[in-house]
């Protein structure tokens, strides 16, 4: 959002909450939303900080989020801050980005590289992000790219996803060889019950939700549609880890998806009008063998019957 009273002028990020993803949502005093994340003036994100994504890893909540200091052609990169609530911010890795565009190849495009969704999965930090320059992005700059990592700033040890799996790369701004998804503004998410990654972009006709293996190599099932309307988004209602949530009708057969995404276009001439759409999964024989029920049920706490 814009908050006139958040300076400086831009893109700021707000916090909410509600008892259900049907809201209403409020801030933590029940008023208006507050604005928890601004520009800083005279760096990277002097202006707009934007399309966070939020991790909790053991005590420490960690914010990735696009910044730019202001409207500039390839001006836009990620950042990141950590955070011991998830309200009150730091800054990491000095203020600086952890990415920026690779400029692989310039397009008419000139976004630059943002939009960052990030999971934590058997101690990697998995980041799947936009770059228009991405030497495999489509024509119009739009596509999916995944780095991941054990440092959760990106700063050593980095991994990319090329055409033959993930391969180690000296820096995260190093040539983009593979897309996983020919779109913008997507979210990613681990499922455990199928054993997946799901990728949530916008289509014609709504939120597609496309699967793939742990290592991103295969389609294990086909894509979904969770139809409806849609001006931007969507957002994967997700676990602090970026995990999906369990069923809490049928943990063992049902893995249920939802979403939030805006839904009209403004006075201010941008997307607003948040709304709820989702679906559940049937059949998922999550619990099939021990393997897949430990997958399933992995992060999840429940009284044993010897005590």
């Amino acid at each position: 959002s814009q908050y006139g009273g958040a300076g400086p002028a831009g893109d700021d990020i707000l916090y909410a909450q509600a008892r259900s993803m049907d809201g209403p949502f409020t801030g933590p005093g029940g008023g208006i939303p507050a604005a928890v994340f601004s520009g800083a003036p005279g760096q990277f994100d002097g202006m707009h900080t934007c399309d966070p994504s939020v991790l909790r890893v053991g005590s420490t909540y960690y914010l990735y989020y696009t910044g730019a200091a202001g409207d500039h052609a390839l001006g836009n990169a990620i950042g990141l801050a950590t955070s011991p609530d998830g309200v009150h911010w730091t800054r990491a890795a000095g203020g600086k980005p952890i990415l920026g565009p690779s400029h692989d190849v310039h397009r008419a495009n000139v976004y630059g590289a943002g939009q960052p969704s990030v999971v934590y999965l058997d101690g990697w930090f998995y980041l799947m992000f936009t770059d228009t320059t991405g030497r495999a992005a489509g024509w119009n700059g739009a596509g999916q790219f995944v780095l991941r990592s054990a440092d959760p700033a990106f700063g050593s040890g980095v991994q990319a996803l090329d055409v033959g799996g993930f391969v180690p790369v000296t820096s995260t701004s190093a040539p983009r060889g593979r897309s996983i998804v020919d779109g913008f503004s997507a979210d990613l998410m681990w499922v455990g019950a199928l054993d997946a990654f799901v990728v949530a972009h916008e289509t014609d006709g709504g939120t597609t939700l496309t699967f793939w293996t742990p290592d991103f190599t295969e389609n294990p099932f086909q894509p979904v549609l969770i139809p409806g309307p849609w001006k931007e988004g969507p957002g994967l209602v997700r676990r602090a880890d970026g995990h999906a949530p369990l069923s809490s009708a049928d943990p063992c057969e049902r893995v249920p998806f939802d979403v939030v995404r805006a839904t009209a276009t403004g006075r201010a001439n941008a997307p607003t009008d948040l709304r709820h759409f989702g679906l559940d999964l049937l059949g998922s024989q999550a619990c099939g063998n021990p393997g897949r029920t430990a997958a399933t049920f992995d992060g999840v706490t429940m009284p044993s019957p010897e005590r």
